[in-house]
Formats: C-alpha cells, structure tokens, sequence
C-alpha cells in the first residue's frame, strides 16, 4: 500500500530538496527530479523523506529509497548517481554526520573537484548502511562487542560508559527496566580486584546501579589508601582515572 501510494497523479507541494554537506562539490551532485517530473513511463513518484539517523526509520526510508531511483532509473543509470542521490536524503542528525564521515573517507580531489572513489559501488554503500542504521544489525554488532569488553587498569568510568552504551545499542537495557543479565555481565568483564570485593560482601549489591555505585565507592578509596601510602613513602604514583565528581 505504501509503494501504491507514492505514485500520486495529482502533484502535491514540492519539498525543499536537501543538500549534501560541503565535502562533495555541486559538479558531484545528481539532480533529482522533483514531484511533478514524470519518468519515462509516465509515472509521477514521490522522493523519500529526508533521514535523520534513526534506526527505526531506516528501513522505511530505504525501500522508498529504492522506489524513487527504480522510478526514475534513467536519471540514475549508474552507481555514481544512486549513491549522490541517497547521500543528499541524509542531511539532518546522525545520518548528515555519518555523510561526513562518509565522504572524507571515500572521496579524492580530481583537477579540483572531490569525487567518489570508483570502487565505492551501491551495493557497497547499502551494506555500509545496513551496518550503521539497520536496527537488527546494529544491536547484534553491540551484543558482540559487550561480550568481549574488559575493564582496564585504572579506566572505571570509561568501562562504565562502555558497558552502559553497548548495553542500550544491545537492547539491554529499557525505559524502566533493567534485564537481569546485565549484573553478571558488568562483573565478569569487571576488574578481578574490584569484582572480588564486590562478591565478598555479606550483602551483595544486586542491581547493576547498586553494583556501579559500590564499585566507584571501593576505586575511591582504593585510591585514598593508594595517596596515603604514597605520603608515607615520600613519592606519588600515576594517579588513575577516577569519577570526574570525585576531589581528593
């Protein structure tokens, strides 16, 4: 029904066409035909809503994607044109940063102009996309990458921040609710000392918030000790990374 849709006879109001950023020069750019442009059948077909990023509306907005370049396959012949044209719907949000990215990575200056490597096909660019947007893949990438995190010597709140992240991107972690798995994950890939000081207690920490809370309490005054010895012995060691609300 949604593909019916986009070929609509009467010809609504044209939208403001976005543009790419500023690494891909005009000469680069496809021009994309507006909503009262018929293609060579006769056909008028709407261009996709402009991509902000989201997961969640990915998927949407690349099957109308492919519509409006099947639609219009004379103005887009080439790989060249199909991915020109993809990039100028993603200028806003995520997308527009990931664009950036994209183009400093993929592009050359050639006799002054910054143009696409030949080798970046459009089958290339989809997996590209599918890898950064694809809300099924992103959350299988971050469930690997939580299985194999570690904490490092002296890096709490950078583990922290990791897990945490991960966790959310893995779908881990829900408005309101916390899986029950998420407390021995963090533990297992937390530092051995911290981890065995938490499991030693009579009453445990049960949550993960409750298990973050008590293992910042044992690094800052691990640390305390760490200083106070350090007086003693007339000589300071490498202060670790602590949390930043901390002030000895």
């Amino acid at each position: 029904m949604l593909i019916m849709n986009m070929f609509n006879p009467v010809s609504p109001t044209e939208p403001k066409k976005p543009t790419l950023p500023e690494q891909v020069t005009t000469d680069e750019m496809v021009e994309t035909p507006s909503t009262t442009t018929q293609n060579r059948k006769g056909e008028k077909c709407q261009p996709p809503k402009d991509f902000d990023g989201k997961e969640t509306n990915y998927k949407t907005w690349f099957r109308i994607l492919e519509v409006y370049l099947r639609a219009y396959d004379n103005l887009f012949p080439d790989d060249q044109r199909k991915i020109n044209c993809a990039l100028i719907y993603m200028s806003s949000g995520r997308a527009a940063e990931w664009v950036e990215y994209f183009t400093d990575k993929h592009t050359k200056i050639v006799q002054g102009n910054r143009v696409f490597d030949p080798a970046m096909t459009w089958a290339e660019l989809i997996k590209l996309l599918d890898q950064n947007f694809d809300l099924r893949r992103t959350k299988d990438k971050a469930r690997a990458d939580l299985s194999v995190l570690k904490m490092k010597q002296g890096e709490l709140e950078q583990y922290i921040l990791d897990f945490n992240s991960l966790a959310g991107q893995g779908g881990y972690i829900l408005v309101g609710q916390e899986n029950l798995c998420l407390p021995g994950m963090f533990l297992d890939s937390l530092n051995p000392r911290l981890r065995d000081k938490i499991e030693d207690q009579k009453d445990a920490p049960k949550t993960l918030k409750d298990i973050i809370e008590e293992v910042r309490r044992f690094e800052k005054s691990h640390y305390r000790k760490t200083m106070t010895r350090a007086k003693v012995m007339n000589w300071q060691p490498n202060r670790p990374s602590l949390c930043p609300a901390f002030t000895p």
